[in-house]
């Protein structure tokens, strides 16, 4: 309760929003802790208290797998492959915070990305995470004092909050060698975002504001009309996950791309979003 109170609490709060915000791979951030020897619990997490996923101070996670549970006793960094509970379907990466005199492990920092939009590159995404985690590591290393001094390790925290989101660019920039891109189509209207890799990977013209007709004017016309009726049926019957091969035509050079998505929907049940990856995958086809 006084953690909750405190503005040293609130700005780390705050940071955490903010990181999750820039950091569109991240749906969780959050410090956890071990009690009674097999309880879980969260110190603090990134959600906004009025979220229906916000975990409060103490709050126990009562869905851990005994993997976790284990590698917060040994006190060892990992990554989880993609597994479901109550929020979702995850691929994490945890790393410990320890007492550099007793050697026991005080606490966890956890990072939850979906796993869906990782579907396409599974293998590598979990290097990825990997290096993240020990990057991490290493990092956690100067944060003992949050169990001991909450206050003044929450401001240390706060001050290095930066270097969490460089690990963040290396992973964009492995994606960038990777020509694996993002996008988000909106259902209602047909605008689409896609970041820099995709609009590459595509050959479209970087835009303003790009739209589904402008993207499947790039599709080659014997795989247009199938592609569409993937999405169309994708949407349809909002499909946790789908995806498809088809050709690319650009000005100048004909690819082949390997596109995954997930249909996201609203609490009432309609579907709003396509988001997903489309991959050049012309060397491997």
């Amino acid at each position: 309760d006084a953690d909750l109170s405190s503005s040293s609490y609130n700005d780390l709060k705050g940071k955490m929003t903010k990181l999750k915000a820039v950091n569109s791979d991240a749906r969780f951030f959050y410090l956890m802790g071990l009690r009674d020897s097999n309880q879980l619990f969260f110190f603090v997490d990134s959600e906004n208290p009025t979220s229906q996923d916000y975990s409060a101070p103490g709050d126990p996670y009562n869905e851990p797998g005994e993997e976790e549970i284990s590698n917060f006793k040994k006190g060892v960094p990992y990554v989880q492959n993609p597994y479901t509970d109550s929020w979702g379907t995850w691929v994490s990466a945890s790393a410990p915070i320890k007492d550099t005199q007793t050697g026991a492990t005080l606490a966890v920092i956890g990072i939850d990305i979906d796993a869906h939009e990782f579907q396409s590159n599974v293998r590598n995404a979990s290097l990825l995470v990997g290096g993240i985690t020990l990057f991490l590591a290493l990092f956690l290393l100067y944060l003992i004092l949050y169990i001991k001094k909450s206050h003044e390790t929450i401001d240390f925290i706060s001050k290095h909050s930066d270097d969490m989101a460089v690990s963040y660019s290396y992973l964009k920039e492995a994606e960038t060698i990777a020509e694996l891109g993002r996008f988000t189509l909106t259902v209602s209207n047909g605008s689409m975002d896609l970041d820099d890799t995709a609009f590459d990977v595509c050959d479209l013209p970087k835009v303003a504001k790009p739209d589904l007709e402008l993207f499947m004017s790039r599709v080659d016309v014997a795989d247009r009309d199938r592609v569409r009726k993937i999405i169309d049926e994708a949407v349809a019957r909002q499909l946790d996950s789908f995806k498809t091969n088809f050709k690319i035509v650009g000005e100048s050079v004909t690819k082949t791309v390997l596109l995954i998505g997930t249909v996201r929907s609203s609490q009432n049940g309609k579907a709003m979003r396509v988001i997903g990856t489309i991959q050049d995958i012309t060397g491997n086809a």
